[in-house]
């Protein structure tokens, strides 16, 4: 990554915020794609293919709009997506949630994403308060899409990996909000 760097400061006219979003972002693109060529092929093996993409489908809008836990190194970050996938499979197989309740929980869960925002990396920029905003409403959109969508096939076996997707995401959330606050308090 430093030659990346290097090479970005002396050949790219970037201002340093700019240099150091961009060498942020293409290094999530070079982990995420590599991550996701292994739970492919893990899942594969496990003859849960169908069902994780499925998953990756939902999960990708949620945390790519709203963020979620991140870790400091790759592997913990890889075990930790590879187990929270998992589960998410293993949930929506075993675990139904009646029709009433589970809309009674996503629209708990689309308020909770909202209100959050986003849960960022401690090592990428803030955001301005306008681009919190877009972002918090661009949550919205997609975890209500994502639910009414789960609303509608609720009696299909797609739904229960749609509403655990966002359940779990939603978690996913408040934790690392409580993490991301316990880290500021003590800088």
């Amino acid at each position: 990554m430093n030659y990346i760097n290097d090479y970005i400061r002396e050949n790219i006219n970037l201002t340093v915020r700019e240099q150091k979003l961009f060498v942020y972002y293409l290094k999530c693109i070079l982990y995420d794609v590599s991550k996701l060529v292994l739970f492919l092929f893990i899942f594969s093996l496990l003859h849960l293919l169908p069902e994780f993409l499925l998953t990756f489908v939902v999960q990708f809008p949620l945390r790519t709009i709203s963020g979620g836990l991140h870790f400091r190194h790759y592997w913990s970050c890889f075990a930790f997506s590879l187990i929270y996938l998992f589960l998410i499979i293993a949930l929506s197989s075993k675990i139904l949630i009646p029709f009433e309740i589970g809309i009674i929980l996503l629209l708990l869960c689309v308020i909770i994403i909202y209100q959050i925002g986003q849960v960022r990396s401690p090592s990428r920029p803030s955001l301005s308060d306008a681009e919190l905003l877009r972002h918090k409403r661009a949550s919205l959109i997609a975890t209500g899409c994502e639910a009414i969508i789960a609303v509608l096939i609720y009696q299909t076996t797609f739904a229960p990996i749609i509403y655990w997707s966002i359940i779990l995401h939603t978690l996913q959330l408040i934790i690392g909000k409580r993490n991301l606050a316990r880290l500021n308090a003590t800088r």
